[in-house]
């Protein structure tokens, strides 16, 4: 026999948490400008409650079109707090300047003759660069972030597309796509990191489509006592290589209605574990020998034992022990051990 019972205690809890938009594309045609990155807003120290359904969504980046500007990155959210998509490069203008830092990276603007393209803004701190004669400019550089346990770059600019026979823009660091040079194609941003994609040249045919943007990204880093439930629409993975914390890497979401719930890691449970019976032994015909019935199995009840959700706890009931055959003068056999978790 089995017997269990949890109690789970509500309340709340300190999560860290990263959330990254989409970037968008760079802009197709002549000389396009580079895509801005998604908006960086990073958070530490913040309150979350066990039981509480928060909305998740992982914003995609923006897709580059043929001779127009760039598609602009969607929005990534947690909980409460929205980060905006990074804005398309903007096809041939005829100015080539940078974009500037706005809520979402700024979008790099298309140059004109003997101009390249101008670098997307990062998604924070950094603008992108003007370009500088048929040179694209440069997307401005993202921000470094060890969430994950380990430093990575995220929200780079795209970089402008070159005028003609010119160098396309670097992207930006943290995923930003490269310019496309003459004859060349621009560069996507990197996949979840929220980097602008890159503006394409145009030569020759002036039909050549902008590298697309980066996909977002959310990072939650929350105490190893405490477990996360996603609804099914939501990829992501997760990390136990930081001493003392789950980290949970949400790469893609279908829906802008998924949802996380988080729930107490550990809880405390009461269990009853008691063992099959031994069988009862046999005397033989002529009755000269009695026999013995058969032992009762062992009792083991517990209180107030700590468990932890998401672990697998070996568990088994004994089967009682067979009676010994009529007249047969033989022993009942033995009943099997019960199991829950280190308690035999």
């Amino acid at each position: 026999m089995f017997a269990a019972k949890n109690f789970f205690s509500a309340g709340t809890f300190s999560a860290d948490y990263l959330v990254v938009a989409g970037g968008g594309a760079g802009a197709g045609a002549y000389y396009g400008g580079g895509g801005g990155a998604g908006q960086y807003r990073s958070f530490t120290a913040q309150t979350l409650t066990i039981g509480t359904s928060y909305t998740v969504t992982v914003g995609s980046g923006g897709a580059g079109v043929a001779s127009s500007n760039g598609g602009n990155g969607s929005n990534s959210v947690f909980s409460t707090t929205t980060s905006t998509g990074g804005g398309g490069g903007k096809a041939n203008n005829y100015t080539g300047t940078g974009g500037a830092v706005t809520l979402g990276g700024g979008s790099g603007v298309g140059g004109g003759p003997n101009f390249g393209g101008g670098g997307g803004g990062a998604g924070i701190t950094n603008a992108g660069s003007n370009s500088s004669g048929s040179t694209g400019g440069a997307g401005g550089a993202g921000t470094a972030n060890s969430i994950t346990g380990s430093s990575v770059t995220y929200t780079g600019g795209g970089g402008g597309g070159a005028y003609y026979t010119g160098t396309g823009g670097a992207g930006g660091a943290g995923g930003g796509g490269n310019g496309a040079s003459y004859t060349g194609n621009p560069s996507n941003g990197t996949a979840n990191t929220g980097g602008g994609g890159g503006g394409a040249d145009g030569y020759p045919s002036g039909s050549d489509t902008g590298g697309n943007g980066g996909s977002g990204i959310v990072v939650i880093k929350i105490p190893n006592t405490i477990g996360a439930t996603f609804s099914g629409g939501v990829t992501y993975t997760l990390s136990t290589a930081t001493s003392g914390y789950n980290i949970y890497s949400i790469t893609a979401t279908s829906t802008t209605s998924e949802t996380v719930t988080f729930s107490n890691g550990s809880f405390n449970a009461d269990y009853l574990v008691v063992a099959g019976g031994g069988g009862g032994g046999q005397g033989d015909t002529s009755n000269t020998y009695s026999a013995g019935g058969g032992g009762a199995g062992g009792y083991q009840s517990l209180t107030s034992q700590t468990l932890t959700i998401g672990t697998a706890y070996t568990v088994t009931v004994g089967s009682g022990g067979n009676g010994a055959a009529s007249g047969s003068a033989a022993n009942g056999t033995t009943g099997s051990n019960s199991v829950f978790n280190t308690v035999t």
